[in-house]
């Protein structure tokens, strides 16, 4: 487990950052995470939550998720092997161990009344 946290925390003498020859595996690498363990459930919602036109709701969210992974079925995939609540059943929602938590699109101080450390 170190060895594997180090490379995401730079700690190792060679980082490969500049991959062009492996773009395409990388990207099917993490759209196939995405489609399998980690589903990332996202669209916008539109107004007056949303700036943007609504692009579904919370109905139909996940089967145009699902529908976005069919480009990944030349390759094995298939829709049984999504696993919704992959992270929520296999480590839970508490944070109270978590570390390293990266927030994205939200104010430092929306970050910090998001987290519950006691």
């Amino acid at each position: 487990m170190y060895e594997a946290s180090s490379v995401w925390n730079g700690n190792k003498e060679q980082n490969n950052f500049h991959n062009d020859e492996n773009m395409q595996l990388n990207m099917y690498s993490w759209k196939w995470q995405t489609c399998t363990e980690i589903v990332l459930e996202y669209c916008y919602s539109g107004p007056p939550k949303d700036f943007f036109w609504p692009t579904c709701t919370a109905n139909d969210v996940l089967q145009k998720h699902i529908n976005s992974c069919q480009m990944l079925a030349d390759i094995g995939w298939n829709s049984s092997m999504v696993k919704e609540d992959f992270v929520k059943n296999t480590y839970g929602f508490s944070f109270a161990n978590a570390t390293n938590l990266i927030f994205t699109k939200l104010t430092q101080t929306a970050a910090i009344l998001s987290m519950d450390v006691l």
